[in-house]
């Protein structure tokens, strides 16, 4: 196993979706079986948009910044559990 390996252990891309969650709860379960870290990761689609209005681009990105943070918390439980 590389050292990469090693350190990330089991990756799994979460979005709070009922797969995802079954995913979550799989990866959880094998990485503890394997001894191995459990890396949960959730990506967003960065803001591009050809509006002019800077401030609805900066509110946008900090809720998704926040909803991200939600996401990442909710399926901590649910691979802690």
């Amino acid at each position: 196993m590389s050292s990469q390996a090693k350190k990330y252990g089991i990756i799994v891309g979460v979005d709070r979706s009922p797969a995802s969650n079954t995913a979550v709860c799989w990866a959880a379960r094998d990485a503890v079986m394997r001894h191995v870290p459990l890396t949960l990761v959730h990506a967003v689609n960065p803001s591009a948009s050809p509006w002019s209005q800077a401030a609805l681009l900066d509110d946008f990105a900090v809720w998704q910044e926040n909803e991200g943070h939600r996401i990442l918390a909710d399926v901590l439980k649910i691979a802690r559990d």
